[in-house]
């Protein structure tokens, strides 16, 4: 059975304009438990998703999962033509590689408008699981300072070394340090004085300027693999980007 179907779809059609200005393309991933935007810059630096908890959606009944490929300028589009609904559907007719998008008005006008959208083949790559019980979080601001105040030129990567009690970012001879005591930063999970060091790239830099307005916090976490990953919490606890970085 799939049954999925939003009240509210204001916080996808956001993300999907956010993520259109860093690729044409996407997959569109149902599982049981979420739904998943996923995307990649370009330069293959980093892999941006967004990424809705069943929670989210006013029905979401989903037995196996889907995955699919879509424009991203077209799946806003839609959206965008269905602003003044309130609630959108999603189907995937069996026999085509299309996806309907079903817009309905209140129960007291009964106003309907579809839109289609055709479909290829998911892209999808494996992105690696991530170790949930040791991270550390910063406050936005400081990220957004963190974006203008290091010199990160586009190939140039900032290096996030970590204790117990102090997070260190660094790129070329700047640095900026955030600490435990000074309540700038919160460590969960790493004990001791050894640093452990990430490795990002905060370019584009209006991207993630502007992904860091969707929450407080921003939270830093990796991979079993050792990938980075930041979670940007957006639209309440149900709805958040998670960036994996190469």
């Amino acid at each position: 059975m799939f049954l999925v179907r939003l009240h509210h779809f204001d916080p996808l059609r956001e993300a999907t304009s956010l993520l259109a200005q860093i690729s044409n393309e996407a997959d569109l991933k149902f599982s049981s438990s979420k739904f998943s935007l996923i995307t990649s810059y370009p330069s293959r630096r980093f892999v941006a998703t967004f990424q809705i908890s069943h929670r989210f959606f006013a029905n979401y009944s989903v037995d196996r999962n889907h995955s699919s490929r879509v424009s991203l300028q077209s799946f806003y589009d839609a959206m965008y033509d269905g602003i003044f609904f309130s609630s959108m559907t999603i189907h995937f007719p069996e026999t085509t590689s299309r996806m309907v998008l079903q817009f309905e008005s209140s129960n007291h006008t009964k106003l309907k408008m579809h839109r289609v959208l055709k479909l290829s083949p998911s892209q999808e790559e494996e992105l690696g699981q991530i170790q949930h019980d040791r991270f550390f979080s910063i406050i936005s601001q400081d990220f957004r300072d963190i974006i203008t105040g290091l010199p990160s030129f586009p190939n140039n990567s900032i290096f996030v070394s970590l204790t117990s009690s102090r997070v260190k970012f660094c790129c070329a001879s700047e640095e900026r340090i955030l600490t435990k005591e000074g309540g700038r930063c919160a460590i969960i999970g790493y004990e001791g004085e050894a640093e452990i060091v990430f490795q990002i790239n905060l370019n584009p830099k209006w991207f993630f300027f502007n992904l860091s307005y969707g929450a407080y916090r921003i939270w830093f976490y990796k991979t079993i693999d050792s990938r980075c990953v930041i979670f940007v919490p957006a639209f309440g606890l149900n709805a958040q980007y998670v960036i994996y970085f190469s």
